[in-house]
């Protein structure tokens, strides 16, 4: 249940080297009228006084609180934390605890988490100039829930560690510090519901416009979800109505999938449902290894649509382990895609927080990953098993001879004509076997799932680069795309369920 508060939303900055100038930047363009309170992480020395409220006091005119014990929250006030504190956010009061993650106080991803379980799509995440990666599990959270995630421009800030550890499929906006006040402002000041006929049509033009441009059908998407996606973007292009970025959009087709990107929430973790992954590793590869052992112990896979490459590593390591000593002798390609450049950059660095592997094991973080400080890097001899690049699933299949496909969660989104080319594409690929893991039906404003099953289904494809036989055909049309994942070698954007 959401929160019945004075206030609609809820602003959590969190901030660490470099980031007391920013936040002087940013509050002095804070209006007197500022809707909505504001909770300010700023990491500090534990050892000594904070003078953080006074800096910001000469450069605001809102009331600034140092929050030494719970209070409630309101709109118009930052509160900031003590030294030594960290900051834990309920239904509409904030208090300090002694108890959090991390070495850093207050944690950035204490805030923004505990805020995200109460006000999900009310709450504005903000992540400034700092050092290492506070904060970035607790933004994947907001955006979990629905929130809006912005970040200062990586190229402005004096320490950009913590922008540019978020991966690029939570961020919403990237502004620089003097645009941040009016962009909260704009942000909380919402788009005018649709309250005549013309201004709906108007929106249920460019739906369908974008489903032309993209093939991904929003039309059923809740129309609340619609209109908020639509007003990051409208922020972040400076347009006031929603009529002047519709036009902006025709002027600038790129927009067009920067909009998709807001539109799916592109959530993705490690071995996300673990229940998929033993299902791959214990129905799928079992099978699948002895026929890579008489085809010239070659194996070759394809993570489609891997977001920021998390699935795909985790496909790695479930291959690897299932060949243990094995691997050197095959030749393991993976090729992972995806059509958001920046999540295809971000993936190859393979470089993720230390939140972000919270569920992993032990020995597999310590056999894959090297941890330097507050984040890991994949080890050359995963990294090496993988090929990262860009692809549009509406386009033809890229990689011929595919004994794999792991694909989850975007054909929802596909109008019935792109979801047929997308199931045939994946059919002709002269897969050994065709496994699938449908879904129960999710709800697409929501973006949820449910628990996914798993079914083998007998052997079929056709010829790489040739059109399918009949047979592969009505596999791909009898496939299961009635839930948030697909069937039959299917599915995608780095959320959980393959079909296989």
């Amino acid at each position: 249940m959401l929160p019945t508060d004075s206030f609609a939303h809820l602003v959590v900055l969190g901030s660490s080297a470099g980031g007391i100038e920013v936040l002087s930047t940013l509050v002095a363009t804070l209006p007197a009228d500022f809707p909505a309170p504001l909770v300010i992480a700023q990491h500090l020395d534990p050892l000594r006084p904070s003078h953080l409220g006074e800096i910001l006091a000469r450069h605001t005119v809102l009331p600034i609180h140092s929050v030494t014990a719970r209070e409630p929250l309101s709109p118009g006030t930052i509160y900031l934390a003590p030294p030594n504190c960290h900051l834990l956010i309920t239904q509409g009061a904030i208090e300090p605890t002694e108890e959090g993650p991390g070495r850093s106080k207050p944690s950035i991803d204490l805030a923004l988490s505990s805020a995200a379980a109460v006000y999900r799509e009310k709450l504005i995440a903000v992540i400034l100039s700092g050092t290492g990666s506070d904060g970035a599990a607790g933004a994947r959270l907001v955006k979990k829930g629905g929130g809006t995630v912005v970040i200062q421009d990586p190229s402005t800030a004096a320490f950009p560690g913590m922008p540019l550890a978020l991966a690029p499929t939570t961020v919403d906006i990237v502004a620089p510090p003097e645009r941040m006040g009016p962009l909260l402002s704009q942000l909380l000041a919402g788009v005018a519901v649709l309250a005549q006929s013309e201004e709906q049509h108007t929106l249920d033009a460019f739906l369908l416009d974008l489903r032309a441009q993209s093939g991904l059908d929003f039309t059923q998407y809740k129309k609340p979800t619609i209109l908020r996606r639509l007003q990051q973007r409208m922020v972040a292009t400076n347009c006031e109505q929603l009529a002047d970025y519709f036009a902006y959009a025709r002027a600038h087709p790129e927009e067009y999938r920067l909009l998709v990107q807001r539109f799916l929430i592109n959530v993705t973790e490690f071995f996300r449902d673990p229940e998929v992954f033993s299902a791959l590793r214990e129905q799928v590869l079992t099978n699948l290894l002895p026929y890579a052992r008489s085809h010239e112990r070659a194996l070759r896979c394809w993570s489609a649509g891997c977001a920021s490459g998390e699935e795909a590593y985790s496909l790695a390591i479930l291959v690897a382990e299932a060949l243990g000593s094995e691997l050197e002798q095959f030749q393991v390609r993976i090729f992972a895609t995806d059509a958001d450049p920046e999540a295809i950059a971000f993936a190859r660095r393979g470089i993720y927080a230390v939140s972000a592997f919270a569920e992993m094991p032990e020995d597999l973080i310590t056999h894959y990953f090297t941890r330097d400080e507050d984040h890991y890097t994949v080890k050359k001899s995963l990294r090496s098993l993988l090929i990262f690049g860009e692809h549009d699933l509406s386009q033809r299949a890229p990689f011929p001879h595919l004994d794999l496909v792991l694909c989850r969660n975007v054909l929802i989104y596909f109008a019935p004509e792109l979801q047929e080319q997308a199931l045939q594409l994946f059919a002709c690929q002269n897969l050994p076997a065709a496994w699938r893991a449908p879904d129960l039906a999710g709800d697409p404003g929501s973006h949820s799932a449910g628990s996914p099953s798993s079914a083998l289904h007998a052997p079929q494809g056709g010829t790489p680069g040739r059109t399918c036989p009949q047979g592969s055909k009505r596999a791909a049309r009898r496939a299961d795309v009635t839930g948030t994942g697909a069937a039959h070698p299917s599915g995608r954007r780095g959320d959980s369920r393959p079909a296989l």
